[in-house]
């Protein structure tokens, strides 16, 4: 807020924010060194803010739409698909594998593992081989999925039925064997607008 009392523009936000930054870099560089503080572009930092900005409500309509928490379930579920397709052994170094992922990347993973798009290979040591040209090694792993002749449980086509999708019509996700939309309560006025800097629906 400004000392009259009236909110600040965007503008005049940046513009604060760039006064702030020199203050603090003639702080740190002291009276001697004043002169070298670098004043940043108000346009950039009116810019940076505002991708910020769009960045939270992203964030913030992703957990609207509870598409963290699906992702969550349906990567659970393709993990339990997988356990009861893979042996016991394989499945252990494929779990523990996978854990070194990103948590949004394990749907794709088990996906990836159960259609056989996926190829895992674990703990690579070199071999010399001077057939192997211009190097003369090649590398071998102590695991490697899929292992020669396994047939993939599913393919993309039979898998998709077991996943989450994204609904054209009613714009809503639809849980896995799910045909029909369901009827969603009217929203038409709902929206994003930021208040006090934090992004909110009303």
């Amino acid at each position: 807020m400004s000392r009259a009392g009236k909110k600040l523009t965007d503008l005049e936000k940046a513009q604060r924010a760039v006064k702030a930054d020199v203050r603090k870099q003639v702080a740190e560089l002291g009276p001697l060194f004043a002169d070298q503080a670098i004043v940043p572009d108000v346009e950039d930092v009116l810019m940076g803010r505002r991708q910020r900005w769009a960045g939270m409500a992203a964030d913030l309509c992703e957990h609207l739409l509870c598409k963290d928490t699906l992702d969550v379930i349906e990567a659970m579920r393709l993990r339990r698909m997988a356990q009861a397709c893979i042996p016991a052994e394989a499945f252990a170094e494929l779990d523990a594998h996978k854990r070194i992922f990103p948590r949004d990347y394990e749907g794709g993973f088990w996906a990836g593992i159960l259609t056989g798009s996926k190829r895992v290979e674990i703990r690579g040591h070199k071999v010399l081989d001077s057939a192997i040209k211009p190097h003369g090694f090649r590398i071998e792993y102590e695991f490697v999925w899929p292992p020669p002749g396994w047939t993939p449980p599913f393919t993309r086509e039979t898998l998709g039925r077991h996943w989450w999708s994204d609904c054209r019509e009613c714009g809503m996700s639809h849980a896995p064997n799910q045909s029909e939309c369901i009827p969603q309560a009217p929203c038409e006025s709902a929206r994003l607008v930021v208040k006090d800097g934090i992004w909110t629906v009303e």
